[in-house]
């Protein structure tokens, strides 16, 4: 594997499809189990694969070629399930403020700038998770759905230190969703008062 290293950092395109048909199914396998086949799965393998040659230079011959692919397959992966989230949370929030508008056609600005309150509480909540890898956990088990065995390996941690992030994140926010609450209600109050 050192000498094929050297050829892929040298440039030879030959010695990097040998690399990609010797490794694409360890990849594809390792991605099928954390992600239950997904549908973006193909889209990661090229991802990662164009990064592995764009980055060649960053080859170290000493080193495991292929532990270097591994922590290109799990950071793209990651980048992966932050833009899975990001779109969920983006199609939930069209889909409620399109389900509460069907209400009425008379709160569509008030509407809006509910949910853009709503948004900003839930980032500033999230910000209150501490530390980085806490707030990781949490968002991967609620927003990416994954479960504490999967972010477990992901993160390289014990899956009881997985399920200790994920509950004293819960206890942060739950300090917080009394505020949410009572924000709500006063906006709705001010809904009922100014919509005839």
């Amino acid at each position: 594997m050192q000498q094929l290293a050297l050829k892929i950092k040298k440039g030879d395109e030959q010695a990097f499809q040998a690399f990609f048909h010797q490794t694409h199914h360890a990849v594809l396998r390792y991605l099928n189990k954390q992600l239950h086949h997904n549908r973006f799965i193909d889209d990661i393998i090229q991802e990662v694969y164009i990064k592995v040659w764009q980055n060649r230079s960053q080859i170290d011959p000493g080193r495991s070629l292929e532990g270097w692919l591994f922590s290109i397959v799990y950071t793209t992966m990651l980048n992966h399930l932050q833009k899975a989230v990001a779109e969920k949370k983006r199609i939930d929030a069209l889909t409620w403020a399109l389900g509460s508008a069907q209400l009425t056609d008379h709160n569509k600005g008030p509407v809006q700038l509910l949910q853009k309150e709503s948004d900003l509480l839930y980032h500033r909540a999230l910000q209150s998770i501490k530390p980085a890898q806490r707030l990781r956990c949490f968002r991967l088990h609620r927003e990416a759905g994954l479960t504490y065995n999967q972010i477990a390996d992901l993160e390289g941690l014990a899956v009881k230190t997985v399920e200790g992030h994920i509950s004293a994140a819960l206890k942060d926010l739950r300090k917080l969703v009394s505020l949410t609450h009572c924000v709500f209600f006063y906006f709705s109050i001010f809904l009922m008062v100014t919509i005839p």
